[in-house]
C-alpha cells in the first residue's frame, strides 16, 4: 500500500543558506514532530548557489544530520546568489541555458552523486 509522505520546511527564521541545517539544526524540525506526534519523511531548505561559478557547494554536513535524523534532504535552489540584497544578485535563467553555470552544476551533481543516498530534489525556481 502506498502512502503519503511528510515534508517540512526547515527555515521558519527565513535564514537562507547552503548550511542552514548546520546553523540552526533540526530542533524546529524535531518540534514539529512532537506537536504531529510523527516524524517527517523529508526536510526541505533553500541552499544558495556557490559565487564561484566552478566549484560546488553541496551542503553535505546539513544533508547528513537531516538523514541522520530519518528522513530525507530535499533540497531546493533559487537562482541568486547568497552575496547582498537577492533582488540584486539573482542568476539569470538564460546565463544557466546558455552553459554560464556547466562547470558549478556538473561539480554539484557529482557531490550528490558521491553522497550516494536519496535525496528528494535537487531543483530550481
Amino acid at each position: 500500500m502506498n502512502r503519503i509522505k511528510l515534508g517540512v520546511y526547515a527555515d521558519r527564521n527565513n535564514i537562507t543558506g547552503e548550511k542552514i541545517i548546520e546553523r540552526i539544526g533540526l530542533s524546529d524540525v524535531i518540534q514539529f514532530e512532537k506537536l504531529i506526534d510523527k516524524k517527517v519523511d523529508s526536510v526541505m531548505w533553500y541552499p544558495t548557489w556557490n559565487t564561484m561559478q566552478s566549484k560546488s557547494n553541496f551542503p553535505i554536513e546539513s544533508v547528513k544530520l537531516v538523514d541522520q535524523h530519518g528522513a530525507i534532504p530535499h533540497l531546493t535552489w533559487e537562482l541568486m546568489l547568497p552575496d547582498g540584497d537577492p533582488l540584486n544578485s539573482k542568476i539569470m535563467l538564460d546565463d544557466v541555458i546558455s552553459g554560464k553555470y556547466d562547470a558549478y552544476l556538473t561539480s554539484y551533481a557529482k557531490d550528490v552523486k558521491k553522497w550516494g543516498k536519496e535525496i528528494c530534489r535537487v531543483g530550481i525556481i
